[in-house]
């Protein structure tokens, strides 16, 4: 077989295998080589998503991601079940197309430790629905600098329990819905907007005789510094922050 030969079947291969139409000459097959590899490694991990997520039917994902990392990846996965998620991950990041809306929110450790231990920097939304448990949801992630939105929600056994224990890089986060018990943060640098986003969700506990001064808020001391330097605010309906807090019934520790 002549050399041209030889390139004639190397080339067709790799036309093949990156679906590539153009003739190659000697120098466009040596790169061609490069993007065999990266299809078939692309191929690969087609095939990892495939049989993690059962062909995309998988629902129930308990310690899936418990000690792994998969950052760069995409599940496209809708799962129901989540317990310890993503404890212990070893990744900054989570894997790209995970969507929170269907996780079962009655039951308690779907969302409680689901980030816990693990090396994140950033928890993104993935439309978790408002739920009442989030205890220890991120204790010991100590890495973690943002979480994009936390929606809670009020009513019996609701906890944010050691849900921000240790979480000493943590300046940025977002809430809607309603946080109705104890809530500490005295271990995080949150930044203004943070600090006020939690305030203003406090629930308001002025005209409820029984949980009026029950319940307490916990800052870092240099956040109670920032808030107090910003003075009256019309977030906080004219009023300085800790004057707020005392007007709806809360604690300020």
């Amino acid at each position: 077989m002549s050399v041209k030969e030889k390139m004639t079947i190397i080339a067709d291969n790799i036309r093949d295998k990156t679906e590539n139409t153009e003739k190659l000459n000697l120098d466009t097959i040596a790169s061609g080589v490069n993007e065999v590899h990266k299809a078939g490694k692309y191929e690969e991990e087609l095939e990892l998503v495939r049989r993690f997520t059962g062909d995309g039917t998988r629902k129930n994902y308990n310690n899936a991601f418990y000690n792994t990392n998969f950052e760069g990846y995409t599940f496209n996965i809708t799962p129901t079940s989540t317990q310890y998620l993503f404890t212990y991950y070893q990744g900054e990041k989570i894997p790209n197309g995970i969507d929170g809306s269907n996780i079962n929110t009655t039951v308690y450790a779907n969302t409680a430790s689901i980030c816990a231990y693990s090396k994140l920097k950033e928890f993104p939304d993935i439309n978790i629905p408002a739920t009442r448990y989030w205890e220890a949801s991120f204790r010991d992630c100590e890495q973690l600098e943002t979480i994009k939105k936390i929606r809670a929600a009020e009513g019996t056994g609701a906890s944010f329990n050691i849900a921000f224990y240790r979480c000493y890089a943590l300046k940025n986060i977002s809430f809607e819905g309603i946080i109705s018990v104890d809530i500490n943060f005295a271990q995080s640098p949150l930044n203004l907007k943070s600090v006020v986003s939690i305030i203003t969700h406090l629930k308001d506990y002025s005209s409820d005789v029984i949980n009026a001064g029950k319940y307490t808020l916990t800052l870092n001391d240099n956040c109670k510094t920032l808030m107090a330097q910003q003075g009256a605010m019309d977030e906080l309906d004219g009023k300085t922050y800790d004057a707020y807090i005392a007007d709806i019934g809360w604690n300020l520790a």
